[in-house]
């Protein structure tokens, strides 16, 4: 049987732990809520393979022109991953292998801008399922398809290029079946 990893990455308990997470770009600050990505990107140092992910996130407004930010887990030296995207007005759910990628776009409700919302990925060896508060909004399959995402090793990961507050109360994650 395989062996299964779980644990939750709590900013109110370590801050911005440099030594779990590592910043892309500009600095990203922790604040009395959570970690803030003000125009600022960051990728967890541990790589993951399956499992589910929840990251409780407060998305700053309503996606318009340019904006760009995601979160989910992703390989940026490799360009795979599988996450939610806000692609300047256009919110969506992704699984993305280099050039490839399988996508559905997501209607954004209002209510989600500025609110803490629960966003979940929950990924197997052919499927990802995303949800939000819990309903689920898309599911995404690579069994049959060009992407090669199965056991991939992928990251948590957060990207923000505007310049707000996308705030990350916390992520936890279960179920990983390899943790390096």
């Amino acid at each position: 049987m395989d062996e299964k990893y779980s644990f939750v990455y709590d900013p109110q308990k370590s801050a911005f732990d440099t030594g779990i997470w590592k910043e892309l770009t500009a600095a990203v600050t922790s604040g009395a809520t959570g970690l803030v990505f003000n125009n600022a990107e960051a990728v967890f140092i541990k790589d993951m393979v399956g499992g589910e992910y929840t990251f409780k996130v407060t998305i700053p407004a309503v996606p318009t022109a340019a904006d760009e930010r995601i979160f989910g887990v992703f390989s940026p030296a490799m360009e795979k991953g599988i996450y939610f995207e806000v692609d300047d007005n256009v919110f969506k759910a992704v699984a993305k292998d280099g050039s490839e990628s399988e996508e559905q776009v997501i209607a954004f409700t209002a209510s989600w801008a500025t609110a803490s919302v629960t966003f979940n990925i929950k990924w197997d060896s052919g499927t990802a399922v995303f949800s939000i508060n819990g309903t689920k909004v898309a599911t995404l399959s690579f069994i049959d398809s060009e992407l090669d995402l199965a056991t991939t090793p992928l990251s948590p990961y957060v990207l923000n290029t505007n310049a707000d507050n996308l705030l990350v109360k916390y992520l936890m994650v279960r179920g990983v079946r390899n943790l390096s």
